[in-house]
């Protein structure tokens, strides 16, 4: 009997016109296959991924296309260069400690011998920035001995630094260091200006910029696809941009604080610029950014005729410099951090002169501590007595490091002859 009512409802199934989409649902809901399954809907899911595709490939060239075209990409750089100051604040720890060496080598035998010594030499330290005043103690060593060490602060405020050598001399050394007293102003530097200096120039370059042309295109830099972001900064961008400058009454004064000149000197470099962007080519910036990550690989500048590259390579970046006037200079840089600490090695070479150089650095805000030099009983340098004097040549030449340096320069001979025949 059951057997006779499927027949009996597939009979009917079979006679529906295919458009009457009503008796079919109804027809399908009642009536099963011969194999016990419902009758489905047919390729509703691959519509539904279809247009799921649809909507992020539509939505990914909505945000590359018009969301995150070259222009705000460029707008988005010079905002995150705007908040770089946002850090720096009075009440930050501007304590550092430091090591420095470098690593020079020449191809001139001659040469090699003085870098032999250089690249042995080492400079520790610590280093507080105190708004006009500039304190800290260094420890130089050579080929890992002590060479010297002292300690040292500067009062831009005064004009004034002070030297202490505790192993030397037990006196505080007092030098005047007024550039020239000539001058109608004289000028003091603070952490501020800078700031100032910066800030007014990034905001005025970003004003400027909205005049810019932008271009992009899809190219490859390391096997990986990336957006080729152009930036053109024509004579009306650098125009605007010192017109800018020229009339920011707090950049004016901050600048002439830091260069030591006068306000009015700065406006006429100001308007020689300006003046000069008539002849000027265009310069244009090419960053090279991975899509979605914004990992940049390489960024080119072309300035007039002068060339810039900085290419990206897992952890280091390769750089290339070529100039009308110097040639061209190659090299890397790579920068890691541990912990608190902070490591960077800068390579720079020369085929010219054929010679190499490396900076290592490395420096850490963990430190709590600066010591700082009682200038109280502080001695001008030109009131050092002949006793004084005696005590910093008897300390060199007692110092074993000291003797072992000049003996690599080729020096110790000749100070022990002078010495003899005196």
């Amino acid at each position: 009997m059951e057997e006779q009512e499927i027949n009996i409802e597939k009979e009917k199934l079979e006679n529906t016109d295919f458009f009457d989409k009503t008796e079919l649902r109804r027809a399908g809901r009642r009536v099963k296959n011969t194999d016990g399954r419902v009758p489905k809907k047919k390729h509703t899911f691959a519509k539904v991924l279809l247009v799921l595709l649809i909507l992020i490939i539509a939505g990914g060239c909505i945000y590359y296309f018009v969301i995150d075209t070259p222009k705000i990409f460029y707008s988005k750089i010079m905002n995150k260069a705007a908040k770089a100051t946002e850090v720096i604040n009075e009440k930050d720890n501007n304590n550092l400690s430091y090591s420095v060496n470098a690593e020079i080598k020449s191809n001139d035998k001659d040469a090699q011998k003085m870098f032999d010594v250089i690249n042995q030499i080492d400079l520790e330290g610590t280093i507080k920035v105190d708004n006009k005043k500039l304190i800290g103690s260094n420890n130089v060593k050579y080929k890992k001995d002590e060479l010297i060490d002292f300690n040292y602060l500067i009062d831009s405020d005064e004009n004034l630094a002070y030297l202490k050598v505790d192993k030397a001399l037990d006196k505080v050394i007092k030098v005047d260091i007024e550039t020239d007293e000539d001058e109608e102003s004289t000028y003091s530097v603070n952490k501020e200006d800078y700031k100032t200096v910066y800030t007014s120039f990034i905001k005025s370059f970003k004003e400027a910029l909205t005049k810019a042309e932008y271009k992009r295109e899809i190219t490859k830099v390391n096997k990986s696809y990336v957006f080729k972001e152009t930036l053109v900064i024509d004579e009306e961008v650098a125009k605007d941009l010192y017109n800018k400058l020229l009339h920011d009454d707090k950049f004016l004064s901050a600048a002439a604080k830091i260069e030591g000149e006068s306000v009015s000197e700065i406006s006429d470099r100001l308007n020689k610029e300006i003046s000069d962007t008539k002849d000027m080519k265009d310069s244009k910036v090419d960053i090279y950014r991975i899509p979605i990550t914004n990992e940049v690989l390489k960024i080119e500048i072309l300035d007039e005729d002068d060339n810039y590259t900085i290419t990206k390579d897992k952890d280091i970046y390769n750089y290339k410099i070529k100039t009308a006037k110097d040639g061209e200079y190659k090299g890397y840089f790579k920068v890691n951090t541990v912990k608190d600490e902070t490591r960077i090695t800068f390579n720079c070479e020369d085929p010219k002169d054929e010679i190499t150089v490396t900076f290592n650095l490395s420096y850490s805000k963990n430190v709590y501590k600066v010591e700082e030099i009682d200038t109280e009983k502080a001695v001008d340098y030109t009131k050092l007595t002949e006793d004084d004097m005696n005590k910093v040549v008897e300390y060199v030449t007692k110092n074993k490091t000291f003797n072992t340096l000049l003996d690599d320069m080729g020096v110790g001979e000749l100070l022990s002859e002078s010495n003899s025949n005196m």
